[in-house]
């Protein structure tokens, strides 16, 4: 196994584990994996599995992002930002904390607490999403 194909080891260990003495149903589930990408068993905790994929990429949109949305950064009637050239610290600041929001609230269904959470959890999942579906179409660089 090597590390650049990690996931793709870990899915076909797992398609392994779930079929066995199941020759047809592993036959089914390798050739889903083949020709989609994935399994039906993606879609049985679909909340899951789309939690799963979207916090390793959103913690590493953190890290390598280069700028934030326009409502951080005012522009003037020139289209020049308005506290000098670039971003201002401060946009970038509130950028980072809200995907820091996200990030907690993503971590914690990976977790599993979307099941057993506490109130807080329940909060901060729904505040995560909240912010995942506002800022959906600025979560690029």
């Amino acid at each position: 196994m090597t590390k650049k194909y990690k996931w793709i080891d870990k899915e076909l260990q797992i398609i392994k584990e779930i079929s066995k003495g199941k020759p047809e149903r592993r036959k089914k589930m390798l050739k889903d994996y083949e020709d989609k990408g994935w399994t039906d068993r993606d879609t049985w905790s679909l909340d899951y599995t789309i939690a799963q994929f979207v916090l390793p990429r959103l913690k590493r949109f953190r890290e390598v992002a280069s700028g934030c949305p326009g409502i951080f950064c005012p522009i003037d009637d020139n289209g020049k930002p308005m506290k000098g050239r670039g971003i201002p610290k401060d946009g970038m600041k509130h950028w980072h904390k809200l995907l820091d929001e996200m990030i907690v609230g993503f971590q914690l269904m990976n977790d599993g607490n979307q099941f057993l959470g506490s109130k807080e959890d329940y909060k901060k999942m729904n505040k995560a999403l909240d912010l995942f579906r506002e800022f959906f179409f600025d979560l690029w660089w």
